[in-house]
């Protein structure tokens, strides 16, 4: 009777699958003339390959093929940009380095890419200062980051804003940072710039405007969409701590 019992629920939720996704015929008659056999069916052929194109399939995916092969990514890049030695090419390379933690490595492969007619590409340029910040040079993300602008006048980037400013915050040149910050505020996509504005406001004992900030931050995650509020929930905890709620 179990194994009975178990046929029939698994031909229910096939059916009620089928009927949901718009495959009613001829499923229904399938699943019901042949309860087991036709639900093993209607799984091989209807849902198995849905899965495998879903997102969160290419993921677990991605994750299983990481976890047999680890150095897969690296070895590629490392073959194509031994093989190519495009500036592109580099730049994966020095991602993949970055992975590992090997973080003058991925400097190293940014500078070999920024070279000839991508001297000042403002992609790459970026990208060693990234490496120089996570490495815990921050003079060097200055540099970096100053020379991009200098070559690339009109080039804008949110990301770099952040990274400039953070940079500035570890150095120590907090009035200068508390400028860029406040700039930075604005108009920077997600609340990570405005948290950060405000920890340091807090740490520089201007307790009211950080107060200000957090709040601020707060109320707009709070009220915003599901997907918002999951992508912005690190710094919504941040500030609803901070805020004392």
């Amino acid at each position: 009777m179990p194994i009975i019992g178990a046929h029939v629920l698994l031909a229910l939720l096939c059916g009620v699958h089928a009927v949901r996704t718009g495959r009613g015929q001829p499923w229904l008659y399938i699943i019901v003339l042949a309860p087991f056999l036709g639900s093993v069916v209607y799984i091989f052929v209807e849902v198995l390959p849905e899965l495998s194109h879903s997102r969160a399939a290419r993921q677990v995916k991605t994750d299983v093929s990481k976890l047999v092969n680890p150095n897969k990514s690296y070895r590629d890049s490392y073959r194509e940009a031994e093989l190519v030695g495009s500036a592109d090419s580099f730049r994966a390379l020095a991602e993949e380095s970055a992975k590992k933690g090997n973080y003058q490595d991925a400097i190293h492969l940014y500078k070999e890419a920024l070279s000839g007619a991508h001297s000042d590409d403002p992609v790459l340029k970026l990208g060693l200062a990234r490496m120089h910040f996570a490495a815990g040079e921050f003079g060097e993300v200055v540099q970096d980051l100053d020379e991009l602008r200098e070559s690339n006048p009109t080039y804008q980037s949110s990301d770099a804003h952040l990274l400039y400013t953070r940079s500035l915050e570890n150095l120590g040149q907090t009035d200068r940072a508390l400028e860029e910050y406040d700039a930075l505020a604005v108009y920077f996509p997600g609340e990570e710039a405005r948290c950060r504005y405000a920890q340091l406001l807090a740490a520089t004992g201007n307790a009211s405007k950080a107060r200000e900030q957090f709040s601020m931050v707060e109320k707009s995650v709070r009220t915003a969409s599901k997907i918002y509020f999951r992508s912005q929930k690190e710094w919504y905890n941040i500030a609803r701590n901070n805020l004392g709620a």
